[in-house]
């Protein structure tokens, strides 16, 4: 399962069976590192 957020204060290193956490910075840097910025930055407009 993925868990994933974009603000808020739940740390992104815990570790949870089962569980994928994605805070905003994984997030922003798998966003950047597969090349999709336009897309991020649409969303955030």
């Amino acid at each position: 399962m993925f868990f994933v957020w974009h603000t808020g204060d739940i740390p992104e290193d815990r570790k949870v069976d089962g569980v994928t956490l994605l805070g905003p910075q994984k997030l922003s840097r798998m966003i950047l590192d597969t090349g999709l910025s336009s897309w991020l930055r649409e969303k955030v407009s």
